[in-house]
């Protein structure tokens, strides 16, 4: 909705983080990802949210985690930011088309995040997987299907 924000830890994030930090885990500003970009409101007057990204780091540590495990939370949140970003292009296979990840960099960029390959992220996101007892079923999604379910 106009003027909402999204979950005040990626606001928090982008500006508690410094610039080293954040090119480690590809990120840019607020205004540069759909899931924070729609409401037009990256910004909120009065708002402090390197101070509030300094608190929580300290609430993180007082529960007792690591910065390994610190680190990797951070890349959840990024790689929550890029797939929101990624774009599909559809291709015709078997007379149907199905969905593809557009830019291979996207992919091997949030892969990298969750240390999987960009391979295996592209079944992920643009297949649907059934499993029953006996059976393990892989179905291609169209490229609506894929942006609904991303």
């Amino acid at each position: 909705a106009n003027k909402e924000r999204n979950y005040h830890v990626f606001y928090e994030l982008l500006e508690g983080l410094n610039d080293w930090e954040k090119q480690k885990l590809y990120l840019q500003g607020a205004e540069t990802y759909y899931y924070l970009n729609q409401g037009g409101a990256c910004v909120l007057k009065g708002k402090q949210e390197k101070q509030d990204f300094q608190l929580l780091l300290q609430c993180l540590e007082t529960i007792g985690l690591h910065a390994n495990q610190i680190s990797n939370i951070w890349a959840i949140l990024s790689s929550i930011l890029q797939l929101g970003n990624i774009c599909f292009s559809s291709y015709e296979s078997e007379s149907f088309e199905v969905a593809r990840i557009f830019s291979e960099a996207e992919a091997r960029r949030v892969g990298s995040l969750l240390q999987v390959s960009s391979e295996a992220l592209q079944t992920v996101i643009t297949h649907k997987v059934t499993e029953t007892t006996y059976d393990r079923i892989s179905c291609p999604l169209s490229v609506e299907s894929a942006v609904e379910s991303r």
